[in-house]
């Protein structure tokens, strides 16, 4: 597998031996930048979401045969609809898979990402 690409396996009893293909290119914004501040939180998150889905979906749809999910954070802790949207599944399908209360699996993803999220600052 490529940098940028995740390969999820779901649990067997609900759909046997398929995996999912995904793709998510991160990006973090800081709301208070001059390019971001004549906008609401909502619509900034909204605006890079849609611009990292112009850039890559069309590529990872034809060429990859996968799915695509912008992950847009904030560096004030904030992100965005699909990303949430995707850390809950991930959290749902861990519940299923370890048979463990949803609440835990959802921190334990969010404890995860945020450790990678600062590891990848730090790097930088």
């Amino acid at each position: 597998m490529s940098r940028g690409q995740r390969s999820l396996k779901l649990p067997r009893q609900k759909l046997s031996r398929y995996h999912i293909r995904l793709w998510g290119f991160t990006r973090v914004f800081h709301h208070a930048a001059v390019s971001n501040q004549c906008s609401t939180i909502d619509d900034s998150f909204k605006k890079h979401e849609t611009e990292k889905k112009r850039q890559y979906n069309r590529r990872i749809l034809e060429v990859e045969k996968a799915t695509f999910t912008p992950l847009v954070f904030s560096t004030l802790g904030g992100m965005g609809k699909e990303a949430e949207n995707f850390f809950k599944r991930v959290a749902t399908l861990i519940s299923i898979k370890r048979d463990t209360p949803y609440s835990d699996c959802v921190f334990y993803v969010r404890r995860k990402l945020s450790f990678c999220l600062l590891r990848t600052v730090l790097e930088s």
